[in-house]
């Protein structure tokens, strides 16, 4: 006869291992997912004057990312991404939890597909508007 304790203590440390085994450091692409408030790589960010082998080609038709991240100007719905200093810079969404996708750019502007873009001065984590916006988003 099997004790209870000699069930389910095994299974436990089966559980508490499998936990401690999904655990990856800080380095992990992923961890950049997690925080919010993190923008994805954008103009800013890029050195544009030595692009590297992996940049993508700009698609025809692709607008300056001037042109369209400025407060007020409305972000197309059909927003895929836009071109700083020669090199594409591709959309960065959230997704809300009504299904609507917050784009975000270069930790300064944010909108809705289709909405008016929306200045975030002078950072996603320190603007008290779009924190506002992001948990209405999640909720």
């Amino acid at each position: 006869m099997v004790s209870r304790r000699g069930v389910v203590l095994p299974g436990l440390l089966l559980v508490a291992s499998s936990a401690l085994a999904g655990c990856g450091s800080d380095d992990d692409a992923d961890s950049a997912v997690a925080d919010p408030t993190t923008p994805a790589s954008t103009s800013s960010e890029v050195d544009s004057s030595t692009p590297s082998a992996g940049d993508a080609e700009i698609p025809e038709g692709t607008p300056a990312c001037d042109d369209v991240w400025s407060e007020g100007a409305k972000l197309p719905r059909m927003y895929a991404g836009c071109e700083a200093g020669g090199v594409y810079v591709e959309r960065d969404v959230i997704t809300c939890s009504s299904g609507q996708r917050i784009v975000r750019f270069d930790d300064a502007f944010y909108a809705v597909l289709g909405g008016p873009v929306q200045a975030a001065p002078p950072s996603f984590s320190e603007n008290e508007d779009y924190q506002e916006f992001l948990v209405g988003c999640r909720a």
